[in-house]
Order: structure tokens, then C-alpha cells, then sequence
């Protein structure tokens, strides 16, 4: 009884189309079902270019790694860290360089007595009645006072790292003589540029040089006698020149005119002794 139930359902049932998606067997596909299974399956694009430079990345670093790891267990010859000396024509001579004696080699004397290096008071010349030096030297802040402008002068000598100075003072024929020996560091240059201030500042016009000499043999050598100014006595005169690392610098002062000729001896034969 329940059989026939189900089979007159089965029977009752109407079968469903095709048009609703559901196919019956041995009934024919649809004609555009079969040309989508006719058709080529969509293909997967692989890109080759990254792919194929990271492969040869990783050849050359694993190449490199090799190689090193095979040279590393080679010995290597290397060149000789020394080589060859020169060769000459002749043997080197046995003979050593010729030293100068102390009293000859110029370094020598200037790093000794400075002192050593002053021009002798002449005969007959009288020592200065207060005299500008501590037995024949001199301060910087001493030498500083003798000017008009004694801090400036002061400032001057330190930055231009003065080391010492060494003077001779003495009065002959009522000229008043001060010879200063000043020694720098072992740069020469700043006793050079205080000998080429000092030659310069003789053409100022303030000043109304009446005598001019050039000082032979010294560098930058200059003599120069000026006529009093501002209503000032005295006539001045100035000798300035450089050797190495002393500058050497001569004042003339004195209430008539100055000799220029025994001025000019005096510098010269104080320049000399450098």
C-alpha cells in the first residue's frame, strides 16, 4: 500500500525542465555548455624576470662563498713587504757631515746667552743713569711701559710669542742708545712680520723721515732718523732687521740732530753679530 503510494507520487510528479538548471541522463547539454567545456581553460601568467635575477643573485653569492672558502684554505705567496734598496754608481762614502762649531753654527748661539749676541758698549759711552733692563734683560711688561700705549703693546708681545729680549743700553756723543733683541718661538715667521712692520712703519706719512737707509747683508734691514714732532725736543732714529728667530730693533733718541753715518755703523755691526 505504501509502496504504491510512493510510486504514484514518483508517477504524479512532473519532471523538471531543462531550462531550470537540472539535467536528465542521456538528455543532450545545452549549446552553450558545450562550447564553454570546448574552450581553453584560463592560464596561470608566471612572471620569469624577478624569478630569474634572484636566481642569479644567489649564484654569485654562493659562487663568491666558495671561492672564498677554497682560496682561504690555499697558502698564499706574497710579495716581500721590503724593497730593494737604490743602488748608486758609487758606495756610499764613510765620511760624516762636517758639524759646525758652537761659536760658528748661528742655531746654536741664538739658543744660548742671548746676551752673547749684543753689540759691546763702546769706550767712552756712559751706562744709562736708570737704566731700562735687569742685567741685560728685559720684561715684557717693561719694555711694554717704555711705549705710549702699554697694554696694547703688552697684548702684542704675548700673542706674538716673544720669549725673551736681551738689551745694551748706553749714551755716547748725547745720543741715547737702546739696542732690544727679540727672540720668538721657533716659527721665524713672526720675527720676520715684525721686521717688515716695523721697515713700513718708518713711511708713514705722520712721521717726517729725515734719513733712509737700507742695511746691507740683513733681511728687511732698515734705518730711519726722524725730526722731532708735535713740538718734542728730540730727534728719534729707529734700526730694525730679522735674522732666523731674533728681530732685532736699535732706538736713537737725542735732543740735537743724529749722526746717520755712526747710527748706520752701529746697526750695521749690531745686525753682523746675529
Amino acid at each position: 500500500m505504501m509502496r504504491r503510494v510512493h510510486e504514484s507520487h514518483e508517477s504524479s510528479a512532473a519532471p523538471p525542465s531543462p531550462e531550470e538548471g537540472v539535467f536528465l541522463i542521456g538528455s543532450s547539454l545545452p549549446s552553450d555548455a558545450s562550447e564553454d567545456r570546448d574552450a581553453d581553460p584560463p592560464r596561470i601568467r608566471i612572471h620569469t624576470g624577478p624569478l630569474m635575477a634572484w636566481m642569479v643573485m644567489l649564484g654569485l653569492v654562493a659562487g663568491a662563498g666558495v671561492g672564498y672558502a677554497v682560496q682561504s684554505d690555499r697558502p698564499a705567496a706574497l710579495p716581500p713587504l721590503v724593497a730593494a734598496g737604490p743602488r748608486y754608481p758609487q758606495p756610499p762614502a764613510d765620511a760624516k757631515p762636517v758639524q759646525l762649531p758652537a761659536g760658528e753654527d748661528a742655531l746654536v748661539r741664538r739658543d744660548g746667552d742671548l746676551r752673547e749676541l749684543l753689540l759691546p758698549k763702546p769706550p767712552g759711552a756712559a751706562d744709562w743713569e736708570f737704566p731700562r733692563n735687569i742685567d741685560g734683560w728685559q720684561s715684557l711688561a717693561m719694555n711694554a711701559d717704555d711705549t705710549t700705549q702699554p697694554a696694547r703693546r703688552f697684548s702684542a708681545l704675548q700673542r706674538g710669542g716673544v720669549r725673551r729680549i736681551a738689551v745694551r743700553q748706553w749714551t755716547a756723543d748725547g745720543v741715547d742708545v737702546d739696542i732690544q733683541l727679540h727672540q720668538f718661538g721657533r716659527d721665524t715667521s713672526e720675527a720676520r712680520d715684525q721686521a717688515e712692520y716695523m721697515a713700513h712703519t718708518g713711511v708713514n706719512p705722520i712721521y717726517q723721515a729725515g734719513t733712509r737707509r737700507d742695511l746691507p747683508g740683513t733681511h728687511l734691514g732698515k734705518l730711519y732718523i726722524w725730526n722731532p714732532q708735535d713740538g718734542s725736543e728730540f730727534y728719534l732714529g729707529c734700526a730694525s732687521a730679522y735674522r732666523g728667530d731674533v728681530l732685532m730693533v736699535i732706538w736713537f733718541q737725542a735732543k740735537s740732530p743724529i749722526d746717520g753715518d755712526k747710527a748706520f755703523d752701529v746697526a750695521v755691526a749690531q745686525a753682523a753679530k746675529l
